[in-house]
């Protein structure tokens, strides 16, 4: 039995916010917990009280900071949860997004990590000087010879990557056993997914679930 805890790191977004807890709200396959570690200059405790049937858990951290936050939420799981969300607070779910993830999860056990599809993220082909230099091998959630990530392409079938971002993503509970997000990357968090992530692929397999779908 899966247990779905979502965590949401805002930061003064409280229009994206709400989009997101629509969409949340709206799922065929309903989230077990819903954490929202809130970095905002004033507390968005007023937006929340539209949305008392949602199980939300509030918490205010000052001062903010994108790793920071993701740990303090990973701190507030409950013993039930055995799988971990991270949603950017400007992401919005397609109604069967969780229930197509769950699906996917059953059908690959090993793997550790899950990646939504991202329906408009832009789809960067293969440039040839980035071959030259050895950034893009073509296939992309890897990491190129030169050490530089692949972007991961948008695609219509469910893929084996190497990192996932971090913003439309789902964990194994145990992963966080031995890793936390790194708070040296502070409050921007520019490729603290790669550098988690590419960590933990090393131990376990990591995905991109195709029919699990967000923007």
């Amino acid at each position: 039995m899966k247990h779905f805890t979502i965590i949401v790191c805002t930061k003064d977004r409280p229009v994206d916010l709400v989009n997101l807890l629509n969409s949340i709200n709206e799922q065929s396959r309903s989230v077990d917990d819903l954490i929202i570690v809130d970095g905002s200059d004033n507390s968005i405790e007023l937006e929340l009280k539209n949305f008392k049937h949602l199980p939300i858990q509030y918490c205010h951290v000052r001062p903010p900071g994108l790793t920071k936050q993701r740990n303090v939420g990973i701190s507030k799981l409950s013993q039930k949860t055995n799988w971990v969300g991270f949603l950017d607070d400007d992401v919005v779910l397609e109604k069967d997004c969780l229930k197509e993830l769950e699906s996917f999860i059953d059908q690959h056990p090993t793997y550790a990590g899950v990646g939504l599809r991202i329906n408009n993220q832009p789809n960067v082909g293969m440039v040839f000087f980035k071959k030259i230099f050895l950034t893009d091998d073509g296939v992309g959630g890897r990491l190129s010879a030169s050490g530089i990530p692949t972007p991961i392409r948008a695609v219509n079938e469910d893929q084996e990557v190497e990192w996932i971002y971090g913003g439309a993503t789902f964990w194994r509970k145990d992963v966080f056993d031995l890793n936390l997000f790194d708070e040296w990357f502070g409050q921007v968090g520019y490729l603290e997914d790669v550098d988690f992530s590419y960590k933990v692929s090393r131990v376990f397999p990591l995905g991109i679930s195709s029919k699990s779908r967000c923007f």
